[in-house]
């Protein structure tokens, strides 16, 4: 399976001690350069032997993406749609409704947390409030969903 990820899901999952389920569901990772960078700004370490650093060839895709998104989640739809990704990891709406209108399949961190929960790995509501206590924004819609989803009782 190739998975591309956008900087959100890494970041989500880092800060939440989780990032390793990640590998445990995907194996490897893929990240355009530019995801890179913004991972490791401001001296964080974020190298990961399981997360492969990619240029993107289609370089003209990117800046055309770039008029309305950031450059990672521009670079990372770029090498999804290069690579024929079975799925991209993004957060953002906007750069998810341009994926998905380019037929690339899309999961955010709140629906990896519900699969992880599926697959008894982790508490969802333990995970999302872990979320929210780290800074990620989460609508009270999708928190009720993914505690459904994950099959907690509220």
């Amino acid at each position: 399976m190739i998975v591309v990820s956008n900087s959100s899901p890494l970041i989500a999952f880092s800060r939440i001690g989780k990032l390793g389920l990640l590998k445990d569901l995907f194996g490897t990772i893929m990240i355009p350069r530019e995801v890179f960078s913004e991972l490791t700004i401001k001296g964080h370490e974020f190298g990961q032997n399981w997360i492969d650093v990619r240029p993107v060839a289609n370089k003209s895709l990117v800046k055309s993406l770039g008029l309305r998104l950031d450059r990672g989640e521009s670079a990372a739809i770029a090498l999804a749609s290069e690579l024929e990704a079975d799925l991209l990891l993004m957060d953002e709406r906007p750069g998810r409704r341009i994926a998905e209108y380019m037929e690339i399949e899309v999961a955010g961190t709140v629906a990896l947390l519900v699969k992880l929960t599926r697959a008894g790995k982790i508490d969802i509501k333990e995970e999302l409030d872990n979320l929210i206590r780290n800074d990620f924004w989460l609508s009270k819609k999708l928190y009720r969903w993914a505690l459904e989803a994950g099959g907690a009782t509220q």
